[in-house]
């Protein structure tokens, strides 16, 4: 009885620890799963071409010409605007010159014509006056002459009447009508002195305005030519700006590939370039088939520099920017912005090469595999032509 006891005993203590690591097996299965369907892992796209840039202002000549000065050196800090390379520009020089002489030429005649035509008017006022007292005064006498020669006339003809009654003499008949015949003459001859001055008039104004006229056309003429020597006057100081090769913003010359002084440049050269200050950006390539879709705005990511190793100087953090959307040479840009306020003890610089990590997406290890077999899947099938379901 006391053996039986004890042998129950000894059974029901054995089971104990097995029941123990049943139950913690299985609470452990309990936390993968939870973790593997429910926690979400990080996923991170890699690209080895990525570079820390900033703005590049590219120096480029606007004009032919030959370098008469050269200050282009590698490093120089320069400001916008600062002259840091000269083309020959005597030729525009001269031109200049020439545009400017005829300029003044050309106002003097024109002073001259517009003085010219003042007078001509002034001159033209006082012949209407003259011209229409003369008529005044020569019609008052056509007027005077045919008014004597009609009393003269009806005179004439009472003294016929008084002759045919026997009262007047012929003599005294023959001198009224003499008379009257001589103011009938003398009042033609008013009238055709009348319209003589008329025409002498109208003759000489029609010549002074045909003058203005022609005064008008000069003086039009000579304003448009001071327009077109204005216009290649500013033309040319264009050139002669153009032939200052001025810094295109504040930086440090780089990339200098102009050559030495006295060597012919043609317009579109490219003679350096400077590189802006501040504003620095990450640009990376990636593969398209694992970033198109995914890479987003916002998206945080962290460059590893090769120059700087990590380890000592840290990292920098960087958001995404924009992406490409369009695929050039296989590769898909990515722009990243630095992240003010994570500080680092990199010295910042453009060019620096390196290696960026951006977070693409965050999905539960569940996920992750069933997308891993699903692209096994699909690339089985694809090696047998048979389609994907």
């Amino acid at each position: 009885m006391q053996f039986s006891r004890t042998l129950r005993s000894i059974e029901k203590d054995g089971f104990r620890p097995y029941l123990l690591l049943l139950g913690l097996g299985g609470a452990m299965l309990l936390l993968w799963l939870g973790w593997f369907l429910l926690i979400p892992l990080v996923v991170l796209e890699t690209s080895d071409q990525a570079r820390v840039e900033t703005t590049i202002h590219p120096v480029v000549t606007e004009i032919d010409g030959r370098i008469v000065r050269n200050e282009l050196k590698l490093g120089r800090e320069v400001k916008a605007g600062e002259v840091i390379a000269q083309l020959d520009c005597r030729v525009h020089e001269l031109a200049l010159e020439e545009e400017r002489t005829r300029l003044v030429m050309v106002k003097a005649q024109l002073a001259s014509l517009l003085s010219e035509r003042t007078q001509t008017q002034q001159t033209v006022n006082k012949l209407r006056g003259v011209a229409q007292a003369r008529v005044r005064e020569t019609a008052a006498e056509e007027e005077a002459a045919r008014t004597a020669a009609v009393f003269a006339e009806r005179l004439s003809a009472g003294v016929k009447e008084l002759h045919e009654g026997g009262y007047v003499s012929a003599e005294e008949l023959e001198r009224t009508r003499t008379e009257a015949l001589q103011l009938r003459s003398t009042a033609l001859a008013s009238t055709q002195r009348l319209l003589r001055t008329r025409e002498e008039g109208g003759e000489k104004l029609a010549r002074e305005f045909a003058r203005i006229e022609r005064l008008n056309k000069e003086i039009a003429e000579s304003e448009g030519a001071i327009e077109t020597h204005k216009q290649i006057i500013e033309r040319l100081n264009e050139k002669i700006a153009k032939c200052s090769i001025r810094a295109p913003g504040n930086g440090t010359i780089s990339d200098v590939v102009v050559p030495d002084s006295g060597a012919y440049l043609f317009a579109g050269t490219r003679v350096a370039a400077v590189v802006g200050q501040g504003a620095f950006k990450i640009v990376a390539h990636f593969p398209p088939s694992s970033v198109v879709g995914r890479i987003k705005p916002g998206q945080p990511a962290v460059m590893r520099l090769q120059s700087f190793p990590w380890v000592e100087y840290g990292t920098l953090s960087a958001h995404v920017s924009g992406a490409a959307s369009e695929i050039r040479e296989e590769q898909l840009r990515v722009e990243f912005v630095l992240d003010e306020r994570s500080p680092t003890r990199i010295p910042l610089q453009h060019g620096l090469l390196g290696s960026i990590e951006v977070e693409v997406e965050r999905i539960t290890p569940a996920q992750l595999v069933f997308r891993s077999v699903g692209k096994w899947w699909s690339s089985q099938g694809a090696a047998k032509g048979v389609p994907s379901s």
